[in-house]
């Protein structure tokens, strides 16, 4: 049998891993949010994301930004924590505030929309009441996929309009709720702006006919009266087109959104709260403004291309692209009765510190990956199956056939390995800590209670201070 190898604590978790834990964990206890002291700045996106994935267990984000009036629009893109950027972005002058948030592909996000129209195309329309209804009609459909109240959303109005060019910047959130990623926020937006369409082409026929009523003429569930304001928000392009006041454009890959407070580089008007929309002139507010801040725990909304008779978008009963709210707990269900629940779902900063212990134990010219994830629900735990690698810690060496898979606790953080080979289906191995900053479900924040502190301690130090053997026997 192959001598399993035996990694000192610097090998497998750094040579400052005991420093870091207990810095870590002080800086948790000294901050709402912890600073991380990490401003780095690269030429491109992809060094950018490099950087930031090299350091999956930090909670780094990236700030494109415009500083050379001889190159506009090059980009240069931030680094940090939303803490660190926020210390030194408030401190700045108006002429250094030219930064974009960047709304990563497949990352959870808010709902979010940019307005925008050509004054002098719509000289006689009212830009406020028409963005007022348009505000009241998305709020409506929102707060019934979310099950909330009105008074519940959030609504973050910014506006950088000027007497050439209506531009508003909305964000809604809804409490504990987010979107998946900004593909489904996009197709949440297409459906109702589609919706709008078909209601402003009604409109449109009906006024063409001199109808005094609207209501006995429509198909969907429109009010008694149709809001004229609403239907203002179809607005004249350059090419004479008539379209929706909204940009479908901004839900791309890997969007650069406008920050609260910055302004185009070589152009003075900067996004700012628009009058009624109170924002807090601190990093809570700050964050509040930001698209993909999302609260760990948070449930998803998850677009799905099923298609079902059912009534949604203005209550038309049609086969339609629906929406469904999934809680982040439970995603899929069996339907075997005696079968545990769970989830297939995502946990990047997990799978990549898995890998990377992987590596670090059993070198391979494979390169292993995880080939499925599950949450199982009942047990609050997260199963990997590994793929390019069948190393088995029972037998100290990889299995000829089956794989192996590893389990990571939730509720104690510590995970272990598993095996699908026949002689070791019992076996488990001993447990390992994980950095806590990796749990997908919970704020650090819940580790500044003092009685918590010691097991957060004691679960850190330990990591550091044993080697592989002790815990993987």
């Amino acid at each position: 049998m192959s001598q399993l190898t035996t990694l000192n604590s610097a090998t497998f978790f750094g040579e400052t891993a005991e420093t870091a834990a207990r810095a870590s964990l002080r800086k948790y206890k000294r901050h709402p949010h912890h600073s991380l002291l990490i401003l780095q700045v690269f030429p491109t996106q992809n060094d950018a994301f490099a950087f930031k994935a090299l350091h999956p267990h930090l909670p780094l984000c990236v700030f494109p930004f415009e500083d050379d009036p001889k190159n506009p629009g090059r980009r240069k893109y931030l680094v940090s924590s939303i803490s660190d950027f926020w210390n030194r972005y408030r401190n700045m002058t108006r002429a250094e505030r030219h930064y974009y948030e960047l709304i990563e592909t497949g990352a959870p996000c808010h709902l979010y929309f940019d307005i925008e129209y050509t004054v002098s195309l719509n000289p006689s329309l009212d830009g406020n009441a028409a963005f007022k209804a348009f505000q009241n009609f998305v709020i409506e459909r929102f707060k019934k996929i979310c099950d909330v109240e009105y008074s519940q959303i959030r609504i973050i109005d910014l506006t950088s309009s000027t007497d050439t060019k209506f531009s508003r910047h909305l964000i809604l959130k809804a409490p504990g709720i987010a979107f998946r990623n900004n593909y489904d926020v996009g197709q949440f937006v297409s459906y109702l702006v589609s919706d709008l369409t078909v209601l402003y082409n009604q409109f449109v026929e009906l006024r063409q006919h001199n109808a005094h009523s609207c209501q006995s003429r429509l198909d969907l569930n429109a009010p008694s009266e149709i809001d004229a304001n609403l239907m203002s928000a179809f607005v004249f392009e350059k090419d004479g087109v008539v379209r929706l006041f909204v940009d479908m454009g901004v839900y791309t890959r890997s969007r650069n959104f406008r920050l609260w407070k910055s302004s185009k580089l070589l152009k003075d008007t900067e996004l700012v709260a628009s009058p009624g929309c109170d924002i807090k002139e601190d990093e809570q507010g700050f964050r509040d403004t930001l698209v993909s801040y999302v609260e760990t725990g948070s449930k998803l909304l998850i677009y799905t291309a099923n298609k079902c008779n059912r009534l949604i978008a203005n209550g038309a009963n049609e086969s339609s692209t629906v929406l469904s709210l999934a809680s982040s707990d439970i995603l899929w269900k069996s339907t075997n009765t005696g079968q545990m629940d769970y989830s297939e779902q995502s946990f990047p900063a997990l799978e990549r510190f898995l890998i990377s212990a992987i590596k670090s134990i059993n070198p391979s010219s494979k390169v292993p990956f995880i080939q499925k994830t599950m949450y199982m629900s009942e047990l609050n735990q997260v199963w990997f199956k590994i793929s390019n690698n069948r190393y088995c810690h029972n037998i100290g060496r990889e299995h000829q056939s089956n794989g192996v898979y590893y389990v990571f606790d939730l509720a104690t953080f510590v995970y272990f390995q598993r095996c699908h080979d026949p002689d070791c289906r019992h076996y488990r191995s001993k447990e390992l800590p994980y950095p806590i900053e990796l749990h997908p479900f919970i704020d650090t924040n819940v580790f500044m209670d003092d009685d918590t502190d010691s097991i957060a301690d004691d679960v850190l130090i330990q990591a550091v201070e044993s080697d592989s053997t002790q815990f993987w026997g």
